[in-house]
C-alpha cells in the first residue's frame, strides 16, 4: 500500500482521517500526484497536443462565452456554468469536453442557483487553447487567428459563443426580429463583428453587445449556424 502523507491540525487529527480519493476532490488529486494516473476529472501532468478541429473551435466558443480557466493548486482549471435548466446544452458541452481533452469532465449542479458546474482539471489547458489564465475581461480575451483564418471553424466559434451569451427576440412595435451577442470583453466583440461581416452580414455594434437586427439576415444566420435548441435557437 503507498504511503499517503497528511497534515496535521491543531487538535493532532489528520484533515483527510477517513477520507477517500473516491469521497474527497483533495485526497484524489493527492493519490493523483503520486501515482501518475487519470482520475475523473482530473489528470496526470502529460503534455496535451490538441488538434484544430471543428469540435475544438466551438469548445472555444463556449468557453470564451461561458468559461474560466484559473490556476489550481499544481496544476490548471477549465470550467464552464451552464444553465441547469437546459440539460441538452449541459450534456452537449460535457460530451465536447471529453471529445477534445479524452478526459470525463466532472458536472456538478451549484445550490441554490439554476447552475450546473462543468470542468477537468489538467496541466498546460490555456497553453493548448491559447487562451490565458484569469479574468476573460481583464485579459481581454479574442478568437484564436486559426478560427478566424477558417469559415468552417469560425461558424462553430460563432455558435458556441451565441448559445452562450447570445439572446433572440423580436420587437412587437416594428417585427424586427433582433439577435444579440452580449460581453464586455472589447476584442470578443470586435472579433465577433468581423467574424459575421467575413461571412457576409452586416452587424450593428455597441459598447457591450454585436447584433443582427435583420429578419432575412436573422433568419440565413440561424439556418448557417445551425443552433442546437438551447436559448438562442430560432424556429
Amino acid at each position: 500500500m503507498t504511503a499517503v502523507l497528511v497534515r496535521e491540525g491543531l487538535s493532532g487529527t489528520p484533515w483527510n482521517k477517513g477520507l477517500t480519493k473516491l469521497t474527497h476532490p483533495s485526497v484524489a488529486k493527492m493519490a493523483l500526484s503520486r501515482s501518475g494516473k487519470r482520475y475523473g476529472p482530473y489528470r496526470s501532468s502529460k503534455p496535451l497536443n490538441l488538434s484544430r478541429s471543428a469540435e475544438l473551435a466551438e469548445l472555444i466558443g463556449i468557453i470564451l462565452g461561458d468559461g474560466s480557466l484559473a490556476p489550481s493548486s499544481r496544476t490548471q482549471r477549465l470550467l464552464i456554468s451552464l444553465d441547469s435548466r437546459v440539460q441538452d446544452q449541459v450534456r452537449y458541452t460535457a460530451y465536447l469536453m471529453k471529445n477534445v481533452f479524452e478526459i470525463e469532465p466532472k458536472v456538478v449542479l451549484q445550490k441554490g442557483a439554476h447552475c450546473n458546474r462543468v470542468y477537468i482539471y489538467h496541466n498546460g489547458i490555456a497553453e493548448a487553447l491559447g487562451l490565458p489564465l484569469g479574468n476573460k475581461i481583464k485579459n481581454d480575451v479574442g478568437v484564436p487567428r486559426w478560427i478566424k483564418d477558417d469559415d468552417s471553424h469560425l461558424k462553430l466559434c460563432l455558435r458556441g459563443l451565441f448559445e452562450t451569451d447570445g439572446s433572440y427576440y423580436e420587437q412587437p412595435h416594428n417585427s424586427t426580429y433582433v439577435l444579440d451577442f452580449k460581453n464586455k470583453c472589447r476584442q470578443l466583440l470586435q472579433d465577433v463583428f468581423d467574424g459575421l461581416v467575413q461571412l457576409g452580414y452586416r452587424p450593428q455594434k455597441g459598447g457591450d453587445y454585436v447584433r443582427l437586427a435583420k429578419k432575412a439576415e436573422v433568419q440565413k444566420f440561424a439556418k448557417e449556424i445551425n443552433f442546437r435548441n438551447f436559448s438562442c435557437r430560432i424556429r
